[in-house]
C-alpha cells in the first residue's frame, strides 16, 4: 500500500494544509524560553554533596552558593555528582553519559581520590578545589577556590 492508497481509504489526507496568515508578523514570544540557556555551565563532584545541596541550614551550602554567585552562576547552571554515592561501575557510566549529554568539557572537584574522578579524568579536564570544609576555616582556601574558578568563568 502506498500513500495514494492510504489517502483514497481516508486514512491520511495530504491535500489539507493548515492555514497560516503570512501577513501577521506578531509572534507570541513572551513565553518562549531561550533554549540555549538551558545547558549546564558547571559540573561539581565531591563526596557528600547530596547531603548539603540546597540545604540552607548547612554552612557548606551557604558557602557554595556564595562561591557560585561570586563567579556569576546560579544553582540552575550547576549539576553535581556525589562521589560518595556514585561507586558502582554502572553509576559511574551513567554519570559520564549525563556529563557528555550536557556537553561540558571540564568539571570541578573537591575530591581527588574517588573512582568517579579517576574515570572522569580520562575524558574531561578536572580542576581540583579545596574542600568546602577547608574553605570554612581558611580564607586562603576560599581565595584559592575563587582563583581556580575565575580561570573558567
Amino acid at each position: 500500500m502506498n500513500i495514494a492508497d492510504l489517502e483514497q481509504l481516508g486514512l491520511v489526507n495530504f491535500s489539507v494544509k493548515p492555514e497560516f496568515d503570512s501577513s501577521s508578523t506578531d509572534l507570541p514570544l513572551d513565553n518562549v524560553e531561550d533554549l540555549t540557556d538551558s545547558k549546564v555551565s558547571c559540573v561539581l563532584v565531591a563526596a557528600g554533596l547530596s547531603s548539603i545541596w540546597q540545604n540552607e541550614s548547612k554552612d557548606e551550602w551557604v558557602l557554595l552558593e556564595n562561591i557560585l554567585q561570586s563567579i556569576g552562576l546560579d544553582v540552575d547552571d550547576v549539576i553535581f555528582f556525589d562521589s560518595e554515592i556514585i561507586q558502582t561501575e554502572e553509576a559511574i557510566m551513567n554519570c559520564i553519559e549525563e556529563i557528555i549529554e550536557e556537553g561540558v568539557e571540564f568539571a570541578f572537584s573537591f575530591d581527588e581520590n574517588s573512582e568517579l574522578i579517576k574515570q572522569l579524568q580520562e575524558g574531561l579536564s578536572i580542576a581540583f578545589l579545596p574542600s568546602l570544609g577547608e574553605q570554612l576555616v581558611s580564607a586562603n582556601s576560599k581565595r584559592d577556590c575563587y582563583q581556580v574558578l575565575k580561570q573558567y568563568f
